[in-house]
């Protein structure tokens, strides 16, 4: 299965839709600075297939924009051509769509909905987990280091984390946890089980708790008989108790009945004395009705005399109301003259003839208006201010023109500096060609370099053999059976020895000579690397000098050619207005100043006309009304009023009409004195009838005899078997209450018991469950051990096929120990740690063991991955390493289905200078967030297309 297609929409750093579709097969590389976005495709497509819960839809959603997400990877298996589409959104409220289809029928959904899709992903489509899915497909810089530097303990969990031992380990932790939570539960129960027990004896408590359940049945039969014979001499008592009670309440009966009478008694004598007070009050009224006589007659003249005050009081206040309108008339034209004065001496500047304000307008405002608006008819504001307005128009035409001519040099003067700095640029020949030719020289340069240093290194190995061989011939004492000639089966002789090990010091020194002509070569070509690539890099500086200048040789020849446009239609303009407007040149801004001056001046008193005519019709009214006033003031005579007299009237008046008011009201009164007598009367016969029955009760009372000191002994009795009968009832209850706590006692010793036995069981399974745990976690150690030692020799099989297939066979057999520690053997006996190796032979078996562990995990899909992502795995490489591990993975690409597509991410920019590569994606910031944009290859390395 192959990446085909990628569509990214709104994705983290990329804003809007953006499409790439991917190489069949090769390697591609995908550049950019470090947070362009270069790892975020990747995340796309891990997010689209699986949806892991890492990438939450809040870290998704680009900032900065209302967009919602979405990825569509289109997934082929290279052996049908078959092509699969994965869609994965964001809707409304953050919910996410799903769904995948056949890119040739894509009306059949095969799922939908976003856990179905990753369940359809893993099982079907791509066949494996998550998980198995991330360590097959992604490599990053770390794991690179997983068969290096990394320690035993650390290295064997990330190995097995990726070979999906982890989830066994975590298995087992897992029962470890609940082992040893069983153990623990197995010996609290048994402490609990023993610190309850203690010294208890259950059958003695048991038999001191029966004694004491028969004693209380006992106490609580005697206490009964006690209730029931306290009882009976209670309501005896009650009985006496209450037949005096009855007749203390007879009796109470009598005494409120005769309270009733005395007060009913005394009501009667009360509306007596009423009555007669009354009667005495009408005596006095019938007094004081004759004072009031003589004045009641006098109202009618009374009456008159107020009617002649009110009219004289009515002339006085016209004649003021007359007066005061007088008055006003004079400040209304004070008003209307200064209002005038006011607006004519505001607009008097710059001055107008006629236009002003005299001392003798004051006395005739109506006249001073009537000359100032003749002479506002006479002006003619608006050809004033079209004067201006004119004269504006060309003063700003003409600083129009000014400034385009200032422009149209200026890009003239920029255009010529720009053409100069080409000539200069091209004065040192041309940068694409140089760096043509420094770019081929380079290659040469690393090709020799690559080839010194392999002869080189297998000239050291050749010389470390030699040496070996030379130590071995120098410490072997060659006595015995077994240091014998294999030829002649004589023993070798000393000189025999010398000679051997001078022949080999020869050979070794023509291998020592050859090797330095071989590192002499190997500097020399990374001396001329160097040169060229310091020469690539300004010839690559010169040439984007010339590309910047050209560029904006060219837009300075546009800007130029409309700067020249520009100042002839201002020229035009300036020429066509200057002829309409009957001027001989444009005026100067002073003159401007005064001519608007004179236009606003002549504005405002033009506003002020109609005002004009306003303020006239007011002086006139003004006038009107004072003549008016004057005449009907003449009018209205001489006025004699005094306000005393007029009050002395009033309240004249007032007596007389009080006193026929009071009369009135004496007679009704005196109408009542009938009633009143006969009240009287009728009051002191029930006086009479409620004496005679007081009488009557204070003899029942006497003969009924009821004494209260008999009541108080039969109470005080009663109380007495009262407290007999609460006592009994109160040892009653203590008697019950006992029984009830032994039976309670009894209860919860019962309870006790049972729970101890419960202890118990439940500590007999906890020792049970551990018991099983224990068995269930060795078990999961073993099985460990069986999966590791079924795993580890397919993984060292593949780890040394690939490392035979990048080294041309030198290197083909491999060796992991038990955490996971590469030995590679140099012919088939001799063994060495990946530490005893160069650097770049290092890189190189830790990329094969990384690449073989994606491999075998891979091969447990149903259509297993055929893409390779390595994540900045150039970080910390120098150029030779990182050189060294590139031409591995150039001969690694294409061997196999599993690296069919190879997608390698670095921010190192000269790793695209590789040949290795098929394809180029850079991943460029921008304001508007990150775009792919596609590099063309040609044989001299990357170039950008277009």
């Amino acid at each position: 299965m192959i990446l085909a297609k990628l569509t990214i929409e709104n994705f983290k750093q990329f804003r809007g839709e953006q499409e790439i579709e991917f190489p069949s097969s090769g390697i591609i590389a995908v550049m950019g600075p470090n947070g362009a976005g270069k790892t975020t495709l990747f995340d796309a497509i891990e997010w689209c297939l699986y949806k892991p819960n890492r990438l939450k839809v809040e870290d998704i959603v680009p900032r900065g924009t209302a967009g919602r997400p979405r990825v569509q990877v289109v997934l082929e298996d290279p052996r049908t051509g078959v092509r699969h589409v994965v869609e994965r959104s964001v809707g409304g409220s953050q919910s996410i769509k799903a769904a995948v289809y056949r890119e040739d029928d894509p009306e059949n959904r095969l799922s939908q909905g976003t856990r179905d899709v990753t369940a359809f992903v893993a099982t079907h489509l791509v066949g494996l987990s998550h998980a198995a899915f991330v360590a097959t497909f992604f490599t990053r810089q770390k794991e690179l280091t997983y068969f290096g530097t990394m320690g035993e303990t650390e290295r064997r969990r990330e190995v097995g984390r990726l070979l999906g031992y982890e989830t066994i380990a975590l298995a087992q932790a897992t029962i470890g946890d609940q082992r040893a939570a069983a153990n623990q539960t197995a010996r609290a129960l048994a402490n609990q089980v023993e610190t309850e027990t203690g010294e208890r004896d259950l059958g003695a408590e048991w038999a001191v708790l029966d004694k004491s359940l028969a004693d209380a049945d006992l106490a609580v039969v005697g206490a009964t008989a006690a209730v029931e014979r306290t009882g009976a001499e209670r309501a005896s008592r009650a009985a006496i108790t209450e037949a005096l009670r009855q007749r203390e309440r007879q009796d109470a009966g009598i005494l409120r009945s005769l309270t009733r009478a005395e007060a009913e008694s005394r009501a009667a004598r009360d509306r007596v004395g009423a009555a007669s007070l009354q009667l005495a009050n009408l005596d006095d009224v019938t007094r004081k009705r004759q004072e009031l006589l003589p004045i009641a007659s006098d109202l009618p003249s009374r009456e008159v005399e107020l009617a002649r005050q009110d009219a004289e009081a009515s002339r006085f206040r016209e004649q003021r109301t007359l007066d005061e309108a007088m008055a006003r008339a004079r400040t209304g034209l004070g008003r209307v003259a200064e209002t005038v004065r006011q607006r004519v001496v505001a607009s008097t500047a710059p001055a107008v003839p006629g236009w002003a304000w005299g001392i003798d307008d004051a006395t005739d405002p109506a006249g001073a208006i009537r000359r100032l608006r003749e002479v506002a008819a006479g002006l003619d504001p608006w050809e004033a201010r079209a004067r201006v307005e004119t004269g504006q128009a060309l003063l700003d035409l003409s600083t129009e023109r000014a400034a385009a001519a200032k422009k149209l040099g200026d890009c003239q003067r920029r255009l010529e500096t720009l053409r100069a700095t080409e000539r200069d640029v091209l004065a040192g020949g041309d940068p694409e060609a140089a760096l043509v030719q420094h770019r081929e020289a380079r290659e040469r340069a690393i090709a020799a370099r690559a080839d010194a240093a392999s002869v080189a290194q297998g000239l050291a190995k050749e010389r470390a053999k030699l040496d070996a061989i030379v130590v071995r011939l120098r410490q072997t004492e060659f006595e015995g059976e077994d240091n014998l000639c294999p030829t002649c089966r004589r023993p070798f002789a000393a000189h025999e020895i010398e000679t051997m090990v001078a022949a080999f010091a020869e050979n070794i020194a023509g291998v020592g000579s050859r090797e330095a002509a071989a590192v002499a070569r190997r500097s020399a070509a990374e001396r001329d690397q160097q040169r060229l690539d310091q020469a690539i890099a300004a010839e690559s500086a010169r040439l984007d000098h010339l590309r910047d200048a050209r560029a904006r040789i060219e837009r300075g020849t546009e800007v130029t050619g409309d700067a020249t446009g520009a100042a002839a239609t201002s020229e035009e303009r300036f020429a066509l207005r200057l002829a309409g407007s009957g001027r001989q040149a444009p005026p100067t801004a002073g003159e401007i100043e005064r001519e608007t001056a004179h236009a606003a001046a002549l504005e405002v008193i033009d506003r002020h006309a109609d005002a004009l005519g306003l303020l006239e019709v007011e002086a006139g009214r003004h006038l009107a009304e004072g003549d008016q006033a004057r005449h009907d003031r003449a009018a209205l005579g001489p006025v004699t009023y005094d306000e005393g007299t007029h009050a002395a009237a009033r309240e004249a008046l007032s007596g007389a009409r009080e006193a026929v008011i009071r009369i009135d009201e004496f007679d009704q009164q005196l109408a009542q004195r009938p009633l009143i007598e006969a009240a009287r009367a009728v009051a002191m016969g029930e006086a009479a009838e409620h004496e005679a029955a007081l009488a009557t009760l204070v003899a029942e009372r006497a003969a009924l005899g009821f004494d209260p000191t008999s009541l108080e002994r039969a109470v005080a009795g009663q109380e007495g078997a009262d407290q007999d009968e609460r006592a009994a009832r109160e040892a009653h209850n203590a008697a019950t209450a006992r029984l009830d706590h032994v039976r309670r006692d009894r209860e919860d010793l019962r309870k006790a018991q049972e729970r101890l036995e419960g202890l118990v069981r439940r500590a007999d399974e906890a020792r049970r469950e551990h018991g099983l745990l224990q068995e269930l976690h060795s078990t999961f150690g073993l099985f460990e051990q069986y999966v590791a030692g079924r795993v580890t020799p397919h993984f060292a099989e593949q780890t040394g096929d690939l490392l035979a297939t990048v080294t041309g066979g030198r290197y083909d057999h491999v060796t992991f120990d038990q955490n996971y520690g590469i030995k590679v053997y140099d012919g088939p006996d001799e063994a060495f740690p990946i530490a005893a190796f160069s650097g770049g032979e290092h890189d190189v078996i830790a990329l094969c063991a990384r690449l073989a562990l994606s491999r075998l995990v891979g091969a447990q899909a149903a259509t297993p991955p055929s893409f390779l992502v390595l994540d900045e795995v150039f970080g910390a490489l120098d150029r030779d390493r990182r050189s060294h591990v590139l031409d591995t993975l150039g001969a690694l690409a294409g061997t196999s289905e599993a690296y069919r597509q190879l997608f390698i991410i670095s921010h190192v920019d000269d790793i695209r200078q590789s040949s290795i590569f098929d394809d180029i994606l850079r991943i460029a910031e921008g304001e508007d967030g990150s775009t792919i944009e596609r590099v063309g290859m040609t044989l001299d390395g990357a170039v950008e297309e277009g």
